[in-house]
């Protein structure tokens, strides 16, 4: 087994390497976005979940690029606050946001397990797919029920053990066998118990999306855009690039990815 996955729950590669920019986060979701079988994109899905009438101030935790805000159903005078370890996510996350037309947004550079906010400073959590980087996830979730109001909510979205499975096997057979340590980490199981230990109203939402993949080349870009492919070697990434091409022959001439994510809605101290 191979240690490579350990490096998405290192800090500092986290920040410096992995989500230095966008452009390893922008290989992946844009084979969602591009393949994807869903009525609607997740981030979509995601802000329905939400009472918008009764959130003005956000707090986007662990925020990437901030492809949430891509949204046009959402008011543009919501006071949003970007937070990442990466200042070079948050510089692209508040350009992305004001050109999307939000008043004023603001961003931090810091820690989601010491975030530098008030008590009961914001309506609204968000973090989406970062908390399984973080070496304690459970602290991060007091921090964000610290920073809420009273009556505000958190958005904490996830995945399973068996996300993607398709890819990470085909993954496996080039660069040897990896362990999937992120989903046992922060998964829906282990979330959810976190979660009950802190907050009072714990929900799940499951996003169902299968992706149907026709081009090797966007497959690749994904598959190398994260340990182990990332460290991959020519061998291996030739290997990988054949054994991709026969999944898509295989399928007719596309590839079926099946996700399992979803997003948790919670609110309330657990009492």
């Amino acid at each position: 087994m191979t240690s490579a996955d350990d490096l998405l729950r290192d800090p500092e590669y986290v920040r410096s390497v992995q989500y230095a920019t966008g452009r390893n986060l922008a290989a992946r979701s844009g084979l969602h976005d591009v393949y994807g079988t869903a009525a609607e994109p997740f981030r979509h899905w995601e802000a329905a979940l939400v009472d918008w009438p009764a959130v003005e101030t956000v707090l986007d935790v662990g925020c990437g690029t901030a492809r949430f805000w891509d949204n046009p159903t959402l008011s543009r005078s919501l006071r949003i606050t970007l937070a990442d370890s990466s200042a070079g996510m948050v510089g692209e996350a508040l350009a992305a946001v004001a050109g999307h037309g939000y008043a004023a947004p603001s961003g931090a550079t810091c820690d989601a397990q010491s975030l530098p906010f008030d008590d009961d400073s914001f309506d609204l959590v968000v973090a989406n797919h970062m908390l399984y980087h973080v070496p304690d996830p459970a602290a991060a979730l007091r921090e964000f029920r610290r920073v809420l109001r009273p009556g505000g909510c958190a958005l904490v979205a996830t995945n399973s053990p068996g996300h993607m499975h398709q890819l990470n096997a085909a993954i496996a057979e080039a660069t040897g066998p990896f362990e999937q340590r992120l989903n046992e980490v922060f998964g829906i199981d282990p979330a959810e118990a976190m979660l009950r230990g802190i907050f009072g109203s714990i929900v799940w939402h499951t996003f169902v999306n299968a992706l149907m993949v026709t081009s090797v080349d966007d497959l690749l870009a994904y598959a190398t855009s994260f340990p182990p492919g990332q460290l991959a070697d020519d061998a291996q990434r030739t290997h990988l690039r054949a054994v991709l091409d026969q999944a898509v022959f295989d399928g007719g001439g596309r590839m079926r990815i099946d996700t399992r994510t979803g997003a948790f809605v919670v609110a309330g101290a657990a009492t």
